[in-house]
């Protein structure tokens, strides 16, 4: 996905939502769902994401830049192919 596609879909999918109130830290883990559903993930360290929706789909997110914000609501991050860092959920 061409950055500028990305930073079109962060704006327009987390800003148009009310300011998040609850962090957390995200650990990622193979095979434990996230306890707390975000509705968005801080990227703190540039890297990889790799994620599972609620129909078990697993997506790669590539390349991410440190310091966005992806406006996605993962049941899991997975640390098999995860290389970014300093994961923050936002609800």
């Amino acid at each position: 996905m061409a950055r500028n596609n990305l930073e079109s879909i962060i704006k327009k999918g987390f800003a148009s939502q009310t300011v998040a109130t609850i962090f957390f830290e995200i650990t990622p883990h193979d095979t434990n769902k996230l306890t707390d559903k975000p509705r968005a993930i801080y990227i703190g360290s540039s890297g990889n994401l790799v994620v599972e929706d609620g129909n078990r789909n697993e997506v790669t997110f590539n390349n991410l830049p440190a310091g966005i914000i992806l406006p996605i609501e993962p049941e899991l991050v997975k640390a098999t192919n995860t290389t970014a860092g300093n994961l923050i959920g936002l609800k």
